[in-house]
């Protein structure tokens, strides 16, 4: 690669949860670190060697140690699993997680000396927890590396703990402008803080004709049926039952629903919406792994991503990684109109936004979008060369390390 001797440095990402698991993060986490490695970095994740749920081990079929085929990348960065108390996989709650963390952090610490001082070059410590932060900010005077932490949601409020990270950290990445403004207007940094969005791997799955009117046929969608696609988990917050009421206002002839993710709990909530309803036009395909997203979005016709105006950091928290996503396999998408999507979306040229709270106004936009072909394809053409310019992890990974290398 030309740019290994530029983009040689270490980074040691501590992260104190579950790899692989069904959460977004996750997913951002290793296609970040993956993006890193292939720009010459030497990412290294030190994480716990955590137990599986069973409802996960069932999910993916029992296969969890293949990370590069779960995650579906091509360049799989260094993990180390760290010993741990783990007696949480099943049942969670205050003081395991404490018990947790103190073991992790343990190892973390002896594993991070040895390798501090067994690799040469820059190094630099990251980590998206607050916690983990604050325990690295505790031992920064045994590490001596600069501690980055990147933030991804608004506090609810400020406490010791998340003032005194943000206030002694080295560098703080936040993924919304947004973000970066809540930050500044509480003058919660010191040194450094870069905007740095969440991103996606290009989707170059190819898919026939024939292979969409098969999946039609087998999940009974009426050939000539635009399909809907909502990717992602189904949080109350997310609103997605805004979907399921926009889906009244559409021919059901015309229009099919597929909704890939969410927990079981989550679906049957969104599910008994759907019947109490009467919107029968759709189906659950429940959470599938990220290697298997790509094709769920390849053989749909738009994207949609919702939220609630009632939720909490609305204008500042929801990252649209599946906004990159659905850019990324030339998706047109319809997303809300929120502060933090109208940073990506330019509302009429990569994307179309709709009313907050207004099932009527996405069912309108939602027609627009597969009715008018002029407008569809120049959306696809400019979404798709904004991603490549702005969201990959390619471009992600060499916008951290740029930030990185202006940090002393």
């Amino acid at each position: 690669m030309n740019e290994t001797n530029e983009y040689r440095i270490t980074i040691f990402y501590v992260h104190p949860v579950r790899i692989p698991s069904e959460k977004a993060h996750s997913i951002q986490i290793i296609n970040t670190l993956s993006g890193l490695k292939e720009i010459g970095c030497n990412p290294i994740l030190l994480c716990p060697k955590r137990k599986q749920s069973k409802v996960f081990l069932k999910l993916i079929d029992g296969k969890e140690n293949d990370l590069r085929k779960y995650y579906g990348i091509k360049t799989l960065p260094c993990v180390k699993k760290l010993p741990t108390v783990d007696f949480i996989a099943e049942k969670e709650n205050r003081m395991s997680w404490i018990v947790h963390l103190l073991f992790f952090w343990f190892f973390a610490l002896i594993n991070l000396l040895r390798l501090r001082f067994g690799i040469h070059g820059k190094k630099y410590l990251y980590t998206r927890d607050i916690s983990t932060a604050f325990f690295l900010l505790i031992f920064k005077w045994l590490l001596h590396l600069p501690i980055i932490f990147e933030l991804h949601n608004k506090f609810e409020k400020i406490t010791i703990l998340n003032g005194f990270v943000l206030k002694n950290v080295s560098g703080i990445v936040v993924i919304s402008k947004n973000l970066k403004k809540f930050l500044l207007r509480k003058a919660l940094y010191r040194k450094g803080i870069a905007v740095i969005p969440d991103a996606s791997k290009e989707n170059n799955l190819e898919i026939n004709e024939t292979f969409s009117e098969k999946f039609k046929l087998t999940n009974n969608i009426p050939l000539e049926s635009k399909i809907i696609l909502y990717c992602g988990h189904l949080y109350p917050w997310k609103n997605v039952e805004l979907l399921i009421d926009a889906m009244k206002f559409l021919d059901h002839q015309k229009y099919f629903l597929i909704i890939v993710g969410g927990l079981k709990k989550d679906i049957i909530r969104v599910m008994t919406y759907a019947e109490k309803k009467e919107v029968k036009n759709l189906k659950f395909f429940g959470f599938r792994p990220p290697s298997e997203i790509p094709c769920y979005m390849k053989i749909s016709d738009l994207g949609v991503l919702t939220v609630s105006s009632k939720a909490k950091n609305v204008e500042t928290a929801e990252s649209p990684m599946k906004l990159f996503e659905y850019m990324a396999s030339r998706l047109p998408v319809i997303g809300a109109n929120t502060p933090t999507l109208r940073e990506v979306i330019d509302d009429g040229i990569t994307g179309i936004l709709y009313e907050k709270d207004s099932a009527r106004d996405l069912s309108e936009k939602i027609r627009l979008i597969t009715t008018n072909d002029h407008l569809r394809s120049e959306i696809i053409k400019n979404e798709f060369e904004k991603f490549k310019n702005k969201y990959s992890y390619g471009k992600r990974a060499r916008n951290i390390v740029d930030f990185l290398k202006k940090i002393n």
